[in-house]
């Protein structure tokens, strides 16, 4: 499963009802996760996505007695920490390139 898959996934198990009410009208999860997709590709994106998961760690979104949900989001922003700094790499170089 692909990385935006699983953070989406995650995202609405964790707050269903927040989920619903993002999505847009016939919007699906498979728009969402193709939606994301294309976020991930945006370093001020993924750091927002990053934001996103440690609130819900900070706010008591997941409940602190889940260890579980607590690894599973920690887990998933490490990824994101990790995708955010190679796309910076990889941006960085472009540029040196140019």
């Amino acid at each position: 499963m692909d990385l935006a898959y699983r953070v989406v996934m995650f995202i609405k198990d964790i707050d269903p009802y927040g989920y619903l009410d993002s999505l847009g009208s016939d919007e699906t999860d498979e728009d969402v996760i193709e939606n994301y997709r294309e976020l991930l590709k945006n370093p001020l994106l993924i750091r927002s996505a990053i934001e996103v998961l440690e609130e819900m760690m900070i706010n008591g979104t997941i409940d602190e007695s889940d260890a579980e949900e607590k690894n599973e989001c920690m887990e998933l922003t490490e990824e994101l920490k990790k995708l955010y700094r190679d796309t910076i790499e990889i941006q960085n170089a472009e540029r040196i390139i140019r």
